[in-house]
């Protein structure tokens, strides 16, 4: 009787052993009191934290009785999750108020696992997950963040949240009341309405745009402004309910892909608008060169590279596009672009944008206004570019309309006219004189021009004329002093000194442009332009004199010839 007894004794010693980690565990578990004035608490503050490899697998149970870390002595605004981890929260919530429903919410749209155990103290686990890799239809809630909902009593409530993440990530996890929650979800939705009506509005900006011009660079900027829309999209945690609800996996990489592939063509998008970049054939090739790699790139890393890769693949692309960009437009505003000014300006704003999308700012009054101004700079930069297109296709269609008829401008074109190109000459033998080098003068013979004006009549060839000046303000660019010296003549002259295979590439262009004036009748482009330069010096000459020679130069040239060197 006495050694049964010992036996019932040892078997309960060793059952009360067996209970005191999880007692221990229960007892120094942070608690967050929750009162009838309690609204919204942010948790990461009062969670007790710790890491487990990103492979083990999640039972309650163990978690629960697992060691507590106490949370540290200063207050943490966001949870740190690294890759390949996953960060363990556990507290529990001792409610003193009436049954009411509360939210844990993780304000981000870029997390890409979250799952919530909880139970009443002493009850059995219910969990959820949500996030980037989880399908939509597993989510407890329909939304941009992952949110879940949990009914709280006068029990004490145990709860248990896994956050995971391919790349590195700060994350707050909040809890708010099922008011504040529906409330805060109302103003996101509402947010993110005006900021999608914005990027269709830009996009039916860029759509009528390049339905009018019908130019390539038109049809790449409505691409362009697609895309930014798509990427903003993706990036604000919309794309699972509006595109790819069972594809959570696409879902994740959909955001580091459409990112790449928008860098890529933003430098071709620049490169197609600016002007003065005909010069280097390299710049030409940058643009859809630069966007076909960030394309194969971006489809690599997203079925081909690790998940972590993704953070470092962005600001490498974002980079090279941004240095890319900003070259190009240096570079055309070294060659005498107008309106490299605008496009500067349109590739700072995008760089400031990615900026601020990728720091992600914490919410302020629960809205995610981080996101929602970068999606903004992004469609302002695209109607930034529009208006560069705008200014440029203007610029070419209605000469008239940018410069009033003064003294020393033609009436019809607005360049300089006779007397004015005169004055420029007397300021080029001023420059020469001064040591500076011998300028480059060129003239630009149009002989058909009479034939096509009995034929066609003279509204057609003036505007045939407009457009042909146009053509030569746009290539030879703010460097060059242009004048029409006749009817069927124009001059051009450089103060700076000029190499003959710079000029001869620069007729090249310009001859090759003046055939392609696709608004106008295949006659009408066909005037027989003969352009002349000259290298030498001008003293000795007068003005009369050196066009007089470029003249008879132009009027011999045979066999098909159209540019030659006096």
């Amino acid at each position: 009787m006495a050694f049964r007894s010992i036996i019932v004794f040892l078997i309960g010693v060793v059952s009360a052993l067996g209970m005191v980690p999880e007692a221990l565990a229960q007892s120094s578990m942070p608690v967050v009191a929750l009162s009838e004035a309690t609204r919204e608490l942010n948790l990461a503050a009062a969670l007790s934290l710790h890491a487990l490899p990103a492979s083990a697998a999640i039972n309650p149970d163990q978690l629960w009785a697992t060691a507590v870390k106490p949370p540290g002595p200063q207050a943490q605004e966001a949870i740190e999750v690294e890759p390949d981890m996953s960060v363990i929260g556990r507290a529990t919530l001792s409610a003193g108020r009436s049954k009411s429903i509360f939210f844990v919410q993780v304000p981000t749209s870029r997390v890409d696992h979250v799952q919530l155990w909880t139970r009443p103290s002493g009850g059995a686990w219910s969990s959820a997950e949500a996030g980037d890799t989880v399908p939509l239809a597993k989510w407890p809630f329909y939304g941009q963040f992952p949110a879940f909902g949990i009914a709280v009593d006068d029990r004490d409530i145990d709860v248990i949240i896994v956050l995971r993440n391919n790349g590195t990530i700060r994350v707050p996890v909040l809890l708010k009341t099922e008011k504040d929650f529906q409330e805060g979800r109302l103003r996101q939705a509402n947010l993110t309405g005006f900021v999608t009506g914005m990027g269709l509005m830009t996009c039916v900006v860029c759509l009528l745009s390049a339905a009018s011009l019908r130019v390539r660079p038109g049809w790449l900027l409505l691409l362009f402004s697609v895309w930014v829309m798509l990427t903003v999209v993706c990036a604000n945690g919309y794309a699972p309910i509006w595109l790819l609800p069972d594809w959570p996996e696409l879902t994740d990489k959909s955001k580091a892909f459409c990112v790449i592939v928008l860098a890529g063509l933003t430098v071709w998008t620049v490169g197609e608008l600016l002007d003065r970049l005909e010069a280097t054939q390299l710049l030409q090739l940058a643009g859809p060169v630069t966007a076909a790699l960030a394309l194969t790139y971006a489809t690599v890393q997203a079925t081909l590279l690790p998940g972590n890769w993704r953070g470092v693949g962005v600001i490498a692309a974002s980079g090279v596009a941004a240095a890319l960009a900003l070259g190009m437009c240096i570079a055309s505003y070294r060659n005498g672009a107008r309106y490299a000014v605008w496009m500067t300006a349109s590739v700072i704003t995008i760089v400031c944008a990615a900026v601020l999308g990728w720091l992600r700012l914490p919410l302020y009054a629960g809205l995610d206004w981080s996101a929602a101004t970068s999606a903004l700079m992004l469609f302002a930069a695209a109607l930034l570019m529009r208006h560069t297109q705008f200014l440029r296709a203007r610029y070419g269609r209605d000469v008239m309309s940018r410069a009033a008829i003064r003294a020393d401008r033609d009436p019809l074109t607005a360049m300089l006219s006779y007397a004015g190109l005169e004055q420029s000459y007397s300021q080029a033998l001023l420059s020469e004189a001064a040591g500076q080098g011998h300028p480059a003068v060129m003239l630009f013979l149009l002989p058909g021009l009479d034939r096509t004006g009995a034929e066609y009549g003279h509204v057609l060839t003036e505007r045939a004329l407009v457009r042909f000046a146009a053509t030569l303000q746009e290539r030879l660019g703010q460097e060059w002093m242009i004048g029409r010296l006749s009817k069927t003549r124009f001059g051009a002259i450089s103060v700076r000194s000029r190499e003959k295979e710079e000029l001869v590439e620069l007729a090249t262009l310009i001859l090759s442009r003046s055939s392609r004036q696709s608004e106008l009748p295949a006659a009408l482009t066909d005037f027989d332009l003969r352009i002349v330069f000259r290298l030498r010096g001008l003293e000795g000459n007068t003005f009369a004199d050196v066009w007089r020679q470029l003249d008879e130069v132009a009027s011999g040239l045979a066999g098909g010839r159209r540019i030659a060197m006096a």
